[in-house]
């Protein structure tokens, strides 16, 4: 393996690290927006509904339930992605996703995992074909590919429900 099949596979696992840390942030705002949007719902619904001990356990075993689910899907999954403790991106879905936001690279970086894949052929070659392609993307920068502002833009969604909650302390 080349040095720069090595460096272009660390700028990979770069970009997939910072796209399942973008994905925890954008999880985190989801989880705090939905949560404390159903805990202001639960609580107008039961102090307007007079329940009895039964429904006011089951309103609240079932928020924290749901409150369980949501943190587990939307933060600790893609956690464990970062970690490496379960599935991730391939570098060949990391390469589709990064070729959406770069256009002509998606085909060169996809070529040039294919083509270290190959074990038939002129292998001198297949290396520096590789190699070429490599010095062709070196300088695409993957990590832009990851829209940070997007994320951060749904911050915004937070200010309603805190507002609520400071409105009613």
């Amino acid at each position: 393996m080349s040095q720069n099949y090595t460096t272009l596979l660390k700028k990979l696992n770069l970009f997939i690290r910072e796209y399942y840390k973008n994905q925890m942030l954008r999880g985190t705002i989801y989880s705090i927006v939905g949560l404390i949007s159903a805990f202001i719902t639960l609580a107008i619904i039961e102090y307007y509904g007079f329940f009895n001990g039964f429904i006011r356990s089951f309103l609240f075993w079932s928020y924290l339930f749901f409150a369980i689910i949501v943190c587990i899907w939307f933060i600790l999954r893609p956690l464990f992605k970062v970690l490496q403790l379960t599935n991730r991106l391939t570098h060949k879905e990391a390469a589709v996703i990064i070729g959406k936001h770069f256009g002509g690279v998606s085909d060169k970086l996809t070529n040039i995992l294919e083509l270290h894949d190959i074990d038939v052929g002129n292998i001198e070659i297949i290396k520096a074909s590789i190699d070429q392609k490599i010095k062709e993307i070196e300088l695409t920068p993957f990590h832009n590919a990851i829209d940070w502002r997007t994320t951060l833009s749904y911050s915004k969604y937070l200010l309603g429900p805190l507002g609520v909650i400071l409105i009613l302390f």
